[in-house]
Order: C-alpha cells, then structure tokens, then sequence
C-alpha cells in the first residue's frame, strides 16, 4: 500500500500486527516457573490503588521506598552482605499491555505457563500475572549463557491492564518530553 505524504510516496508493507504499543523500561519483577508456581508464596494480590486514596500520599510512599532501598543497597555494599532483604531485582524489559520480553537465566520452553511479578513504581501497584512463553532465544556472551524470553499474559483483568496502560502512557510521554527539551 502506498500514500502521499507532503509529496513524497512512503510505501507500507504490512499491517501493525500489535495491538498494544511496547516500550523499553526498567522494572523490578521475577519469574516464577510453572513448577514453582504451586510453591510459590506469591498469591494473585489485587492490589490496584482505590481511587479514594490521595495520590501525594502515593507520591510520598513511592518515595520513601526508593530512599530505602537506596538505604538497603548501601548497608549491604558498605557491609559486604549479599542480601539484607529479599528484594525484586530491577531488570530491563519490553512491556505492552498485552505481554512482555525480559532476560532470564532459567531455561524456558514454549507454551510453558509462568507468573510474573511485577512491582508497578506509578500508580503504585504489584501485578501477579500468569503468562504463556511464546518465545525462547538462547543466548551467548561472556562464556555465560542467558535466555531472552517473550510472553503472553493470559490472566490481566481489565482494571489491572487499564493502570498498566497509564503508567505506559506516563512512561511515552516522559520520553517524549525530555527528547523535546535536549537542544538539537
């Protein structure tokens, strides 16, 4: 297909096959495999933010968490502890509403069922998502071996998917701020 755009043709090959736009992001979250799921003392939480509660008071929360994180982080470096509490680690990823892709040192198979955790910054909110692998890729670097893997989620209700949109959206809207303000 072809349009005219300020006199110039843009072809199109093929439609968007997304439904959801995705963005590359930092979060803390864990996997939890199919065998450990039964195990795992991770129950589905609800905890979506009521629209009652103040969003300075959320502000405040999110904040005093990072402070003591960044607390946690210091003493365990300062006093060569490994880990002072158990804490989601912060990894990159690929998220949309509708799945995501994160690097994961635990060997997956397609159509394996996971859980994945993850701690929303804002609207402050822990997500427990079971999700299908739709896709494995074994991968090399160092002499270490990691696995980039790609899922489905196939247990986000409405409300959830709807505050993961926003903090999407918030996520888009930052970076296209801050590239709109560096000089050109």
């Amino acid at each position: 297909m072809e349009e005219k755009k300020d006199n110039q043709i843009v072809s199109f090959n093929g439609a968007e096959k997304r439904r959801y736009f995705r963005i590359d992001t930092t979060l803390p979250f864990e996997d939890i495999s199919s065998q450990d799921m039964d195990s795992a003392l991770t129950p589905e939480i609800d905890s979506s933010p009521s629209s009652d509660i103040n969003t300075k008071l959320l502000n405040t929360i999110k904040a005093m968490d990072y402070k003591l994180n960044f607390i946690i982080k210091y003493i365990c470096h300062e006093y060569n502890i490994d880990n002072l509490f158990e804490t989601k680690e912060e990894k990159e990823v690929n998220i949309s509403a509708s799945g995501m892709r994160f690097k994961c040192e635990e060997e997956h198979n397609v159509g394996d069922i996971i859980r994945v955790n993850i701690n929303l910054p804002y609207p402050y909110m822990m997500l427990s998502i079971t999700s299908k692998v739709v896709r494995v890729e074994k991968v090399e670097e160092d002499s270490r071996v990691h696995y980039n893997i790609a899922v489905n989620f196939v247990s986000l209700d409405e409300e959830k998917q709807s505050n993961l949109l926003k903090y999407l959206f918030d996520i888009q809207r930052k970076t296209f701020k801050d590239t709109a303000l560096q000089p050109a």
